[in-house]
């Protein structure tokens, strides 16, 4: 799992430059001549997960959310 990041851009430079060479890529302006280029491009790409800070709250004043019955959207009045 520590290398997983590394191991993504690798493989997305692969299939990038694979599909760059069949003319499936869409993209435009993809660095395809240096290979270093492209896996910063690729990083610059990729999602990063930003998490908000938990904090513990008591059971009898947390939100519907909180306690997870809120319910899903699309789905008026049912607690899903």
């Amino acid at each position: 799992m520590t290398d997983v990041r590394r191991i993504s851009v690798e493989i997305a430079a692969a299939v990038i430059k694979r599909a760059v060479e069949e003319g499936l890529a869409t993209e435009k302006d993809i660095p395809t001549h240096d290979a270093e280029e492209l896996r910063e491009w690729i990083g610059v790409q990729m999602w990063d997960a930003e998490y908000r800070p938990l904090r513990r709250v008591e059971a009898r004043t947390a939100s519907k959310e909180a306690r997870g019955e809120a319910g899903s959207k699309g789905r008026r009045g049912v607690v899903v």
